[in-house]
């Protein structure tokens, strides 16, 4: 199993995960994998994370019992036995007594890690969720807990390590891509947006292609427009009518962003920090007095 660390992960968590093979500290770096987040801090239970951490530490102690030389070796430990804590999690029987808090708690280390080799793993466990594997012993609730956990882990996902993510969108099994489509609608916030251009750009299947325009449209954030007015273009030829519900897209998130002002700076050539003023500074019989003191 080998996985690229993200550079500012690598930066963020090596120190902590050099901790781990520490016999003092190891303990409470493997906690700190698994410690709820601020979001869930009220509701999740106090020794989840605990036991959890524990089971990791063990397995890596077993495993690993000395520390890998590199950064990056020590990432792809770690992930391995994330991988492996997160498996024997989904596999556990459903009717165990809060899954629905364990798994959300073995999903929190593939976010703060941003693990992108275990989105099939993320994948699997959008599958049992959607074929009902835990709903007859869950709470409308308890599920909910289970899917808010899958949809923050798909959001922090790399969006170019996400491939097994949009393979199953378009799987010839009518009830992989329908459990896909369930994360597909999770990601609905601004930090989705880099995920759906990726995977409107990768996606040849045109029902998730429309389902991703409809997520954007929704989430209305202009950092798409440049993208899908490319898109646009390459598409009028071959598909028009997802070229024309492109453009709605377009349209909706141009009036959605209108009313908002962006400020733009100019720098002189010459250091000189006292001129530098925003364009949108205009003086009161209304002319734009750039890059000058005001009087």
């Amino acid at each position: 199993m080998r996985e690229t660390a993200p550079p500012d992960v690598l930066q963020q968590w090596d120190a902590r995960l050099q901790a781990l093979w520490s016999a003092g500290a190891g303990l409470q770096a493997s906690l700190g994998l698994y410690t709820p987040e601020a979001r869930e801090a009220e509701t999740a239970l106090p020794h989840t994370a605990e036991r959890l951490a524990q089971g990791f530490w063990r397995t890596l102690s077993t495993w690993k019992p000395r520390p890998p030389d590199s950064a990056e070796a020590r990432y792809e430990a770690v992930v391995a036995v994330v991988w492996r804590v997160l498996w024997m999690v989904r596999k556990a029987p459903p009717q165990r007594p809060f899954v629905e808090e364990v798994l959300a708690a073995a999903l929190r280390p593939v976010r703060r890690l941003r693990a992108g080799l275990l989105t099939p793993e993320v994948c699997a466990l959008l599958y049992d969720y959607y074929r009902g594997v835990w709903a007859a012993h869950l709470t409308r609730a308890q599920l909910q807990t289970i899917r808010d956990a899958l949809a923050g882990t798909l959001a922090a996902l790399p969006p170019d390590e996400m491939d097994a993510f949009w393979e199953k969108l378009q799987s010839p099994k009518e009830m992989v891509r329908e459990a896909m489509r369930l994360g597909l609608e999770d990601l609905r916030d601004a930090h989705a947006v880099p995920h759906l251009l990726r995977g409107l750009e990768q996606s040849q299947d045109l029902a998730v292609r429309h389902s991703i325009v409809d997520c954007l449209e929704q989430i209305a954030d202009p950092r798409a427009i440049a993208a899908l007015i490319r898109l646009r273009r390459e598409t009028a030829l071959p598909d028009w009518m997802l070229a024309r519900r492109i453009g709605r897209a377009i349209r909706i998130i141009e009036q959605q962003n209108r009313g908002r002002q962006h400020r733009l700076l100019l720098r002189p050539a010459e250091e000189a920090p006292d001129l530098l003023r925003p364009i949108a500074d205009a003086s009161e019989d209304g002319r734009r007095d750039l890059l000058r003191p005001p009087e």
